[in-house]
């Protein structure tokens, strides 16, 4: 093993000055990126909307065939991930074996196929960082159109002055809550890339994070505020809980940050619906309420794994546990809805691929020679847990806010952990390093 001189600083600029030039400079954008860039736009902010739907849908078809042709010439391999979602596809068909009723089961069928071909064109398409950050940039255009949406149609105005929740482009607050938190997920990525705009880059990023922050609030959806304070408290924990403890001024911002999202909280919750919805919440888990909205979705819980303990196996078919609860609605819960409708074989499934990416993280976050890399990969994972805590009051499985993110996470890590085992003797040196400074 070679012998380790100098710095760990030292020891990456010497790792990353190994590396193949794709991989440090990565940097070559597809020639469909601008494609790629119009699809992930449109699909993020105007999908539902005619006749962009269309656009949409056609610049989709356009990626599959360009992406499939391109897997065959060079050999593409496909990820963990994205072959775990087309075998949780293909055992959902087990479903009707159950008796699933076949007309919303084919919608159901239909709906998850496209957020695999989604998933796996993104993630194809997205292998190193440049992509990615051009992705993810597109995904915060996407988002902008939405939040901008929500102010030009005075929704946001009216959330102040009614119990009305705002929304943007048509979308139902809980799915505009989430898309708030997604596109707070993009601004800390490139919060913590290095950028030639210096400070103004942070000014123009906590702009964006306190208008997104807002529009959560105002968008009444109690998972949605109470997953973005998590999504915050993760993201500092994981990628920055040295730097607050060795450097000052790190502390001071992120103890100032939470000053003012704690300040901004109290001010609009408590002129929205949302401080209402909060307080009602709060009585249930405390006990002081035992009838109302939550106690009707705790029943529907329990009414779910009711119905998974009578069909284990198989479950009762995608989409289809809502003919199977009472008040004929949807399980209310990623966890539930799964196992009821694919059973727990498809449960194991379906949540292997979040395992996956984050293994796959915790690998880069260690080995990985470039600190920006690190950073992104314990980014993945304060999404990871933000969406499975989320998962627990809402489905994603069929949000293609949610895949659109994933695959870009997937198709980079897994083409940077293939890069990473490339290089043995780095990854050798850096580990020797680590263990003798451990």
């Amino acid at each position: 093993m070679p012998e380790i001189h100098g710095s760990y600083a030292n020891l990456n600029a010497v790792a990353l000055a190994r590396m193949p030039r794709a991989d440090r400079q990565g940097e070559r954008l597809p020639y469909l990126a601008f494609l790629i860039f119009i699809f992930i736009v449109l699909a993020t902010g105007s999908a539902a909307k005619y006749p962009w739907n269309y656009i949409v849908k056609v610049s989709g078809i356009v990626l599959v065939l360009a992406y499939a042709i391109r897997s065959l010439m060079a050999r593409t391999s496909l990820s963990p991930e994205v072959l775990l979602y087309l075998g949780w596809i293909m055992w959902s068909m087990t479903g009707l074996i159950a008796g699933a009723n076949l007309t919303i089961y084919r919608v159901g069928l239909v709906t998850v196929f496209q957020i695999w071909v989604l998933l796996a064109v993104i993630a194809g398409y997205t292998n190193c960082r440049r992509v990615l950050s051009f992705n993810l940039f597109a995904f915060l255009v996407g988002s902008f159109i939405v939040w901008f949406s929500g102010v030009a149609t005075g929704s946001f105005g009216e959330a102040l002055v009614t119990d009305v929740r705002a929304t943007g482009m048509s979308m139902d607050p809980n799915g505009f809550g989430w898309l708030m938190i997604v596109a707070t997920v993009t601004m800390a990525y490139f919060w913590m890339l290095p950028s030639r705009l210096g400070p103004a880059k942070y000014v123009l990023l906590a702009m964006g994070m306190t208008g997104a922050g807002a529009a959560t609030i105002l968008s009444g959806s109690r998972f949605a505020i109470v997953g973005m304070t998590l999504f915050y408290l993760f993201w500092i924990w994981l990628c920055y809980r040295r730097e607050i403890f060795k450097r000052p001024s790190v502390l001071a911002m992120v103890l100032l940050g939470l000053a003012l999202g704690v300040s901004g909280f109290a001010y609009l919750a408590g002129r929205t619906v949302a401080g209402e919805r909060l307080q009602k919440t709060w009585r249930r888990l405390s006990g002081q309420v035992t009838e109302g909205g939550d106690a009707g979705r705790i029943a529907i819980y329990k009414d779910a794994l009711s119905v998974v303990g009578q069909h284990p196996v198989f479950g009762v078919g995608l989409n289809n546990y809502r003919l199977h609860s009472p008040g004929l609605t949807v399980a209310h819960s990623e966890y539930t809805e799964i196992a009821a409708d694919t059973g727990v074989p498809g449960f194991v499934i379906y949540f292997a691929i979040y395992l996956i990416l984050w293994r796959r993280a915790g690998k880069i976050a260690k080995h990985s020679p470039d600190p920006y890399a690190v950073k992104t990969a314990r980014l993945m994972r304060a999404y990871l847990i933000t969406m499975l805590l989320i998962g627990l009051g809402t489905t994603h499985y069929y949000n293609k806010t949610a895949w659109i993110i994933m695959g870009a996470f997937v198709g980079y890590s897994h083409t940077l952990w293939r890069q990473i085992r490339a290089q043995p003797v780095e990854l050798q040196t850096i580990q020797a390093y680590q263990v003798q400074s451990a």
